[in-house]
C-alpha cells in the first residue's frame, strides 16, 4: 500500500532533509518542555480535587507539597527556555530567523521556535501554502490518483499543536490590533463563520511570516486586508 502510494504521488513527492543537529536540540528541549507543563497542569488540577474536600479532610500538607512540585516544575521550565535561547544564540541563521519572526505583532517566543523547529529553519517549506497545508490551516483538493472528488478540507493529520499556537495567537491579535479587528468584525458582518474568519487570519498570518523570512527584513505593520 505504502509503494502504491509512493508511485501515485511521485511527481508530487519531494526529497527531504535531515533535520540539523541544532533543530533536533531545539525539538527534543521543546518536547521536554511540553512535558513539563502537562506536570505542571496536572498538579494544578489535583489540588483543585484537594480543595473540593478540605472540609472533610485535611489535605493542606498535601496542598503544600504539589506546590512545592509546581514551583520546581516553573523553575525547570525557566532552564529549558534558557537553553533553547543558547542554542537559537549559538546558530546565525537561527538567530536572524528568530528575531525576523518575532518582528511581526503577536508572534511570541513559543510559536517562533516552534516555526523553526518545523520547517527545519525554513529549508523544508518554499511557501506559506505548503506550510499551512501542514498546519491544517489551507484546505486541499480530496483527490484519488488523478480524479479529484469532493470538496477542498484540510489535513486530518495535520500539525495540531502548531494550529493551536497559531490559534492563540490569532485570538489574541484580535483583541489588541486595530487592523486585524476591523478584519474580523467586516467579515463577520458578511456572513462569514467565525472559524473560517479564525482560519484565514491563520493563513493570513502563515503567508506574513514565510514573506519576512523570504525578504530577510523585519515586518512593517500594514493593514490586515
Amino acid at each position: 500500500m505504502l509503494m502504491m502510494y509512493i508511485y501515485l504521488k511521485r511527481e508530487v513527492i519531494e526529497e527531504s532533509s535531515f533535520p540539523s543537529l541544532y533543530i533536533l536540540k531545539l525539538r527534543n528541549l521543546f518536547t521536554y518542555r511540553k512535558r513539563l507543563l502537562k506536570m505542571k497542569t496536572a498538579q494544578q488540577q489535583y489540588i483543585k480535587l484537594l480543595l473540593q474536600t478540605t472540609e472533610l479532610i485535611d489535605s493542606s500538607s498535601l496542598i503544600d507539597l504539589c506546590k512545592e512540585q509546581i514551583e520546581i516544575i516553573k523553575a525547570q521550565i525557566r532552564t529549558i527556555e534558557k537553553q533553547v535561547d543558547e542554542v537559537i544564540m549559538a546558530k546565525e541563521s537561527l538567530q536572524k530567523n528568530n528575531d525576523l519572526i518575532l518582528s511581526i505583532p503577536g508572534v511570541g517566543p513559543v510559536l517562533a521556535v516552534n516555526l523553526l523547529i518545523t520547517t527545519r529553519n525554513f529549508t523544508c517549506f518554499d511557501s506559506g501554502r505548503k506550510y499551512a497545508a501542514f498546519c491544517g490551516v489551507a484546505p486541499f483538493a480530496h483527490s484519488s490518483g488523478t480524479s479529484i472528488k469532493g470538496r477542498t478540507r484540510t489535513s486530518p493529520i495535520c500539525n495540531r499543536y502548531i494550529k493551536a499556537l497559531l490559534t492563540s495567537c490569532v485570538t489574541s491579535l484580535i483583541s489588541h490590533d486595530a487592523g486585524i479587528k476591523l478584519y474580523y468584525e467586516r467579515k463577520t458582518e458578511e456572513g462569514k463563520k467565525h472559524f473560517v474568519i479564525i482560519n484565514n487570519i491563520r493563513a493570513k498570518l502563515i503567508n506574513r511570516i514565510f514573506a519576512v523570512i523570504k525578504r530577510g527584513q523585519p515586518y512593517v505593520q500594514l493593514n490586515f486586508n
